[in-house]
C-alpha cells in the first residue's frame, strides 16, 4: 500500500514490492560477490568481478534503505496527520490531512462535525490539523476538550 502525498506534490511513496525486489537483487548481488571471493582461482579478472560486485552491492543496498527509510517517514507523516473525533452516541470519527487535496472542503466537514457534537481528541495529530485549518477554538483547544 502506497499512500499518496498531494498537498506536498513529492515523489510518491516506494511499494512493498519494489523494496522487497531492491532487497533481492541486493543479496543476488552480494552472494555473487561472495561468490567470486572464495571460488579456487582468484586472478586479475576475479578481483575487478570482485570490486566491481561490491560496488553494485552497496549502490543497492543504500537505495534499498532508502526506500524503506522513505516508506517509514510516510507512515509517520500519515500518523502524524490524522485526527480523531468522537461523538457521545455515534461513536469515534478518524480523519487524514493527508487524504484530503481540498482543505475547504475537510474545514467544512469538520466545523459541520463538531457544531454537531463530535469532541476533538486531546492529542497532537487533531491540534495540529485544527490549526492548520484554523477551526474555531484552535487557538485554545482546551477549553473544547
Amino acid at each position: 500500500m502506497s499512500f499518496p502525498d498531494q498537498h506536498n506534490r513529492t515523489t510518491p511513496v516506494p511499494s512493498r514490492t519494489s523494496i522487497v525486489v531492491m532487497s533481492a537483487f541486493t543479496a543476488l548481488a552480494g552472494g555473487g560477490t561472495a561468490y567470486v571471493v572464495t571460488g579456487p582461482v582468484f586472478d586479475g579478472r576475479h578481483l575487478v568481478g570482485f570490486l566491481v560486485g561490491l560496488v553494485a552491492t552497496e549502490i543497492l543496498f543504500a537505495q534499498t534503505v532508502g526506500r524503506m527509510m522513505l516508506r517509514e517517514a510516510a507512515r509517520r507523516r500519515k500518523l502524524a496527520e490524522t485526527g480523531t473525533w468522537t461523538h457521545p452516541e455515534k461513536g469515534r470519527v478518524t480523519l487524514s490531512f493527508w487524504e484530503w487535496p481540498d482543505r475547504d472542503q475537510l474545514t467544512k466537514v469538520l466545523t459541520r462535525m463538531e457544531e454537531d457534537g463530535y469532541v476533538p481528541a486531546d492529542d497532537e495529530p487533531t491540534r495540529e490539523i485544527r490549526a492548520r485549518l484554523m477551526l474555531p477554538g484552535w487557538d485554545n483547544f482546551e477549553r473544547l476538550s
